[in-house]
């Protein structure tokens, strides 16, 4: 017999490896940036080339990140901006989402009344505990 597990069951599993993911990122990225700025000092008290290999680490990585960043927002505006509607008036995006998404009054309403299951209180409590826009 083929046994499908709840969906508040797989949120609760996926929790562990959410979180040290996370925490991953707010430790590995900052320990990378201070590490290269410490080694840059180190490199400083060479003899010799130390001081241009210095120069030439930060130039690097002040170019790659330069380029990650441009990358990033021309991605965004190609694929973001095409898609927004610019005719639309602020006043009727209630309308149009609910005519998009097939709601009624009474559908909206029920989704306000809803309330979150335990099981999702506890993975939103521990999904808050390390941001994931770090």
């Amino acid at each position: 017999k083929d046994v499908q597990p709840s969906p508040e069951f797989l949120k609760i599993l996926a929790l562990p490896g959410r979180i040290w993911f996370r925490m991953l990122l707010a430790i590995v990225l900052p320990l990378v940036f201070v590490n290269m700025c410490l080694a840059m000092v180190r490199m400083r008290k060479l003899p010799g080339a130390g001081t241009g290999i210095a120069k030439y680490t930060m130039a690097y990585y002040t170019t790659t990140t330069a380029c990650s960043v441009i990358v990033g927002l021309l991605c965004s505006y190609m694929l973001i901006v095409p898609f927004v509607d610019r005719t639309l008036d602020p006043a009727d995006l209630k309308a149009k989402v609910r005519d998009d998404f097939g709601l009624t009054e009474e559908s909206v309403q029920a989704i306000r009344r809803r309330q979150m299951t335990i099981s999702g209180q506890i993975v939103w409590i521990f999904n808050s505990i390390i941001s994931e826009n770090i």
